[in-house]
C-alpha cells in the first residue's frame, strides 16, 4: 500500500494566519505504465495510442486547474 505524503502550508489568504495541506506526489507512475495500464482498460488503444494521447490528456487538465 502506498504512503501519502504531506506538508502544511500557510494559506496567504487567510487572515489570521492558517494551513492548508500540500499533497507531495510518491511513488507515481510513469507513461509506460500508464499507457499499459490504458491499454488494458480499453483494448481499442494501443499502447503507442496511449502513449501518444498522455501528453495532450495532461495539458487539458493543467488548464482546467486555473
Amino acid at each position: 500500500m502506498a504512503k501519502i505524503q504531506w506538508r502544511p502550508e500557510v494559506n496567504v489568504l487567510t487572515i489570521p494566519r492558517s494551513y492548508k495541506i500540500r499533497f507531495i506526489p510518491c511513488d507515481s507512475a510513469g507513461t509506460e505504465e500508464l499507457a499499459v495500464a490504458m491499454n488494458e482498460e480499453n483494448s481499442n488503444y494501443s499502447v503507442n495510442d496511449a502513449k501518444t494521447t498522455l501528453p495532450l490528456q495532461q495539458r487539458v487538465i493543467q488548464k482546467k486547474r486555473i
